[in-house]
């Protein structure tokens, strides 16, 4: 008997587990928004910016413009922020972050990124063409030519905080790392629930409220 109950209960976990996984994320353009639009770029030096014409390029999440009709990429070694009005990123290492949420000066960040080893597979599986060939299709030149319907990108959505000038990742040991310790089995009782996920921005503000 005590069998059978345990059976039925793995079986009830099982189900609560798949029914609260998040959905992969996935995108039909390569870059953040649909179109470029302005932004105000502040520099490592503290000087502001505005370009008329910005994205960001999913494939290594770095600032791209439109220059006399061609799509460049920025230098990313003297940028600091860039805003866009309704999003604001911030550069850590070579990479831009956008701000999901904040408390006081707290930040959640996430850094989303095309998964080129996905999105490679699918395309050689489906329509047999080369590494090569791909490497073409997903670079900051054809970045204006994504608006295929058949054409979709998955996406890496990365996690992180920023406390107090220090980036740290959005997993249970990291966070287990900075957090006092009376705060800990607060962590464990969020990480621990079954709708529990890292991708899942409603979590992951309440770990930001933590801090």
């Amino acid at each position: 008997m005590k069998k059978l109950l345990l059976a039925v209960f793995i079986l009830i976990s099982s189900g609560v587990s798949s029914i609260a996984q998040v959905a992969p994320a996935k995108s039909k353009i390569a870059t953040a928004f649909a179109q470029f639009k302005p932004a105000t770029i502040t520099l490592t030096d503290g000087r502001v910016l505005r370009q008329s014409s910005s994205n960001i390029f999913l494939k290594n999440s770095r600032l791209i413009y439109k220059h006399l009709g061609k799509v460049m990429e920025a230098n990313m070694s003297v940028i600091a922020k860039v805003d866009f009005g309704d999003r604001t990123y911030i550069k850590t290492d070579s990479a831009l972050m956008y701000i999901v949420d904040s408390v006081k000066s707290h930040l959640l960040l996430c850094k989303s990124t095309i998964d080129m080893d996905s999105y490679k597979r699918n395309m050689i599986n489906n329509q047999q063409i080369t590494n090569l060939e791909i490497s073409t299709m997903v670079s900051v030149t054809s970045t204006d030519l994504t608006n295929s319907e058949d054409l979709v990108y998955p996406l890496d959505n990365e996690y992180y905080y920023l406390i107090d000038g220090k980036q740290i990742k959005a997993h249970e040991r990291t966070l287990s790392r900075v957090l006092p310790k009376e705060k800990r089995h607060l962590l464990k009782t969020i990480i621990y629930d079954p709708g529990f996920s890292w991708v899942d921005v409603t979590y992951l503000n309440k770990i930001l409220a933590l801090f």
